[in-house]
């Protein structure tokens, strides 16, 4: 670990030069840590500001000893020291920014360099961010064509059948896009973006298939938090313009689009020529309950040859079958985003619906769709049935993200045939392959072609994603005994000495209740609520607190409080305080409908950026926004603040083994001559004797035995006891 945090951004000398602190101390590079210490303080006592006695020298003295100090506090530690003989100036800015304690020394070169990289790419991406798509539309056709196409017996008697229909697979279509943005200033952003589309393949020179190619500029201002406004011009035809403005407020959001084509300017122009009005889009959407992210939507648009009104409705749900759910998160003793991963990585994630109503000439119809975005393994699955007068069409995907990186496919049956879409990206760089499989309504196609990627998708998560999960999960227990141990090592011996002080009243009550029969603690225990192999060994052994505690027969500890000792916590606002339906749109889906449908076009240009003190890495791209999303839908919304000083509430010889993580009390006790166990949930009160085993013990004795209720607490009764588990 470091000594000391060195003023990185001050260090003089080339960015380049890995021998410069060397210089200022006069050592070599292999000089060892007894001559660095001797040197600097040899330098230090000879550069002190307070050992120089004329005014003029001082100034001078004193940047030589800041010199040297620096070159000291680099060179004596030696994470920070390797670092630098490795990379120089900017090997020292990485360890800095990114957390390589834990690194193994052997590979401590290697992640120092890739961390290097990635800061780098990271400034570079934060100036200039760049994005690229490219299309590839593959007509495979050929390889599900009728045998009747290939029915000569030469070929299809061998193997120059299947040649001979891989050999009609072509390229029909294909298309790149690239862009890249910059900030002009806080409220304004500049987009630059390229297209070049072509019918066939990019590198054929054909002169019947010429190359369309675009170069797009598009400003960017917000005006305030609730309204922006961009500006969207083809730079190779002036004449092409769109305007585009959205509003949004707690309950409301509206979008207006405008564009001005080079059609349109000439029909203007032409005093003989009809007018037309230019293609316009309006769209709103209204949270339809308060307490509910049930969106609405009505969107108009004139932007094809029929003009397009659609209604639509929109709801997401978000479930979290973890322990942890149900916990407030004061009571789980640290940051509430700071959660274990889960065993299968299927316990958190969000349900999302979307039906919708259009009016578009022959492509009216009905449109649903339901998906789920599992978070914890950056998964999202989701299905879409569209039914018009072109009949009934459908389509099934899926995708994985994880940070830059994505990987996705989808399939569709429509009126352009069975589709099979294959989707990756990595760096913010797209590629995606529409292959067509057939041009008819294949039915039997689509469904054989879903089952495909469905049984990749069962075998990537059972030998890949829940292996990784289960690894990450071993990981933070693994480190959470690594910080119990090293970290808290006053607090282990704080809480051995408090055990040691409470047997002796431990003793005598037990001896007291063994002798009339009543409540004995035989075995106690304070741990994770989940055990397996990742909680096991933390366990605390709270035995004899809880004997110590016991008195008349009973043991009462309230509820909704904490029994070890808490750090700061964070204060949540009440979901009220957030709009639900706006981080709900995050939800949607990036996969392109069977059909057209303008309100998912267009919603998806309305989604809120979420800036969520959640966007914390639980393994998956997706999770950032959906565990914000999750938050502003379940109890608690958007952390507020934290509050200062420490709040102590620790019962005597308790204290958390694995902060963030549910924790049960395990009790095993005696009572009326019987042995009784039961587990209660670490925010619960602890009321023993249970019920049961009281009633026992009046049945056993022929006589009524009166509690005290100043002594067992204002909680005891039925209502207390019903998440206690008893086994007699």
């Amino acid at each position: 670990m470091s000594t000391g945090t060195p003023d990185l951004d001050n260090i003089p000398g080339s960015p380049d030069d890995r021998e410069f602190l060397y210089t200022v101390l006069n050592l070599p590079t292999t000089a060892s840590e007894y001559e660095i210490r001797e040197r600097y303080r040899q330098l230090s006592v000879l550069f002190h500001p307070d050992k120089q006695q004329e005014e003029q020298t001082k100034e001078t003295a004193t940047k030589r000893f800041l010199e040297v100090q620096k070159a000291y506090q680099v060179l004596s530690d030696p994470i920070n020291r390797r670092a630098y003989d490795l990379l120089g100036p900017k090997g020292l800015q990485t360890v800095h920014n990114a957390d390589l304690s834990e690194v193994p020394p052997a590979k401590f070169d290697a992640a120092l360099i890739q961390k290097t990289r990635e800061l780098l790419r990271e400034r570079a991406e934060e100036v200039v961010r760049s994005k690229g798509r490219i299309t590839a539309t593959i007509d495979a056709r050929s390889l599900f064509e009728g045998d009747d196409v290939y029915d000569d017996d030469e070929h299809w008697s061998s193997y120059h059948g299947i040649t001979d229909r891989l050999s009609g697979i072509r390229q029909t279509s294909s298309s790149i896009r690239h862009s890249v943005e910059t900030d002009i200033s806080e409220r304004t952003s500049l987009v630059l973006t390229g297209r070049a589309s072509s019918r066939g393949s990019l590198d054929v020179d054909d002169a019947y298939n010429p190359l369309r190619t675009a170069v797009l500029g598009t400003v960017r201002h917000q005006f305030s938090p609730r309204l922006n406004f961009e500006a969207t011009a083809n730079l190779l035809h002036g004449s092409d313009l769109n305007f585009k403005t959205i509003y949004r407020d707690e309950e409301n959001t509206v979008v207006c689009e405008m564009g001005f084509t080079r059609a349109l300017f000439q029909a203007i122009s032409s005093s003989t020529a009809r007018m037309r009005a230019p293609p316009l889009t309006l769209a709103f959407s209204r949270r339809l309950f308060p307490h509910s992210p049930l969106e609405g939507t009505v969107s108009f648009s004139t932007s094809s040859t029929v003009p397009i009104l659609s209604v639509s409705l929109f709801s997401g749900h978000v479930f979290d079958h973890t322990p942890e759910a149900s916990i407030p998160p004061a009571l789980l003793g640290t940051d509430p985003t700071f959660r274990p991963p889960s065993k299968d990585g299927l316990s958190v994630g969000t349900t999302f619906w979307n039906v919708q109503a259009s009016l578009a000439g022959l492509m009216s119809g009905l449109g649903a769709e339901w998906g789920v975005v599992l978070s914890e393994l950056g998964l999202r699955l989701k299905i879409v049935f569209q039914f018009g007068l072109a009949g009934l069409n459908w389509s099934f995907g899926g995708e994985w993200r994880r940070g830059d990186n994505s990987l996705g496919s989808s399939v569709a049956l429509g009126l352009r045939g069975v589709i099979l879409r294959l989707d990756a990206g990595f760096l913010g760089q797209q590629v995606s392959l529409p292959i067509v499989l057939s041009d008819e309504h294949n039915m039997r196609l689509a469904l054989c072609t879903t089952v495909m990627p469905s049984t990749a998708l069962v075998f990537t998560y059972w030998f890949v994603l829940r292996p990784r999960r289960q690894r990450e999960r071993l990981e933070f227990f693994r480190r959470a005994r690594r910080t119990l141990h090293e970290e808290k090592s006053d607090l282990l011996r704080e809480s051995k000495e408090t055990v040691h002080l409470l047997e002796d009243a431990a003793r005598r009550h037990m001896q007291t209740e063994a002798s009339c029969n009543g409540l004995v603690i035989l075995e106690a225990s304070y741990g994770p609520s989940e055990r397996d192999e990742a909680t096991a060994g933390l366990d605390v052994d709270v035995t004899v607190p809880l004997q110590a505690l016991v008195h008349r027969s009973q043991l009462y500890i309230p509820g909704r409080r904490s029994k070890v000792s808490r750090i700061p916590i964070p204060r949540f606002a009440k979901i009220g305080d957030r709009r639900p339906s706006l981080i709900a749109r995050e939800a949607r889906s990036v996969f392109t409908p069977v059909s057209p449908s303008p309100t998912a076009a267009r919603l998806s240009d309305m989604r809120v950026s979420p800036a969520s003190p959640y966007s914390h890495d639980l393994t998956g791209g997706l999770t950032s926004y959906f565990i914000a999303f999750s938050r502003r839908l379940g109890r608690y919304a958007v952390l507020r603040h934290a509050r200062k000083g420490p709040h102590r509430a620790g019962l005597q010889g308790f204290y958390d083994p694995a902060p963030g993580v549910a924790k049960t009390l395990r009790i095993r006790y005696a009572f009326c001559g019987y042995s009784h166990y039961a587990e209660i949930p670490d925010w619960m009160p602890v009321v023993l004797p249970l019920e049961d085993a009281d009633k026992r013990l009046r049945a056993a004795s022929g006589a009524t035995r009166n509690l005290d209720p100043a002594d067992a607490g204002p909680t005891v009764g039925a209502s207390a006891l019903v998440s206690a588990v008893e086994i007699c």
